[in-house]
């Protein structure tokens, strides 16, 4: 992308110059003048789109757990603890089965319980990209599942905070392993030195039987983008 718009730039700053090169007698003509100015707009404005663009693919992005109580080819209606959630599908949604195996939209039926993952639109309609087919009796109460954002990351002991996005005031200790699955959004696998604050991720682990604010994660999903380490500039050589 950085290639893309470096070339574009190159493309709208260098137009008067080569009208120029090509015509050194010539003296540009106020018309031609317009017209070069409406192709450098045209073309920053379809830059700034790609940009939003960019910046929107990662934002919102949220998972949901419940059971499935209507279902079309693009849209599926998720049910759990009296709230409902609406979830759109279409042919490049991803669906893993029970079995772990990759399955497909046209299995998936009424009274299935799912994990969906996505991103929020405004509709406050979940765009889901990836659906894993769950039984939430084995999840509840042992297991839980808690989106939210990392508030702090311990250097001492593998062990973040985690802020609820259900409910900001509540904070959960989440305690990670080297057994624990670290994935992001698109299933690629991350790491445990990616965990950082203000990242959003949801959690999936057992709850502590003393304490229902400590869960210990079996999986971490990433919901953020990896961020891109920015790079020190080296320090010039006095003369």
């Amino acid at each position: 992308m950085k290639i893309l718009i470096f070339i574009l730039s190159l493309f709208i700053f260098s137009s008067p110059l080569l009208a120029q090169d090509s015509s050194p007698s010539a003296t540009p003509s106020s018309t031609s003048i317009e017209e070069i100015q409406k192709i450098r707009q045209a073309v920053q404005e379809k830059v700034q789109e790609k940009l939003s663009g960019l910046v929107s693919v990662f934002s919102d992005k949220k998972a949901f757990i419940g059971q499935i109580t209507q279902k079309d080819e693009v849209n599926i209606e998720l049910s759990y603890q009296g709230s409902i959630k609406k979830l759109t599908i279409d042919p490049e949604t991803v669906v893993i089965g029970k079995n772990k195996s990759k399955s497909n939209i046209d299995e998936l039926e009424v009274g299935q319980e799912i994990l969906a993952m996505g991103s929020l639109s405004q509709s406050q309609t979940l765009e889901t990209k990836r659906i894993v087919v769950v039984d939430l009796n084995t999840l509840q109460p042992e297991y839980q599942l808690i989106s939210g954002l990392v508030v702090d990351v311990s250097q001492t002991t593998p062990t973040l905070s985690l802020s609820s996005f259900a409910d900001k005031d509540s904070q959960y200790q989440i305690n990670y392993t080297t057994k624990t699955v670290l994935v992001g959004i698109d299933g690629k696998k991350r790491t445990s030195s990616e965990i950082l604050p203000s990242q959003r991720v949801s959690v999936l682990g057992t709850i502590d039987k003393k304490n229902s604010k400590i869960i210990s994660a079996t999986k971490i999903i990433f919901l953020d983008p990896p961020i891109t380490p920015t790079p020190t500039a080296e320090p010039t050589k006095a003369d």
